[in-house]
């Protein structure tokens, strides 16, 4: 599996993860209530079809900023 990351708004970090074949199966974003991440296949269209009515951009970012948003977002619990 591979994955790419991005950033909603400026603090929604999402990491879509694709198969070997290359096609996206699912998106990940950080639970407060959970502690973790988890799946919420709906950022799948935020992210690639624009659909991001409740934010102001999608941004590519690197995994490191990513996992720096994560640890963030959650910190927030």
């Amino acid at each position: 599996m591979t994955y790419q990351y991005f950033l909603l708004g400026e603090d929604t970090p999402v990491r879509v993860t694709f198969n070997d074949k290359g096609q996206k199966i699912g998106a990940e974003i950080p639970s407060r209530e959970a502690g973790k991440l988890v799946y919420n296949h709906g950022f799948l269209d935020k992210v690639y079809n624009n659909d991001v009515s409740n934010f102001d951009e999608v941004t590519k970012i690197t995994e490191d900023e990513f996992n720096q948003k994560v640890k963030e977002r959650l910190r927030r619990r």
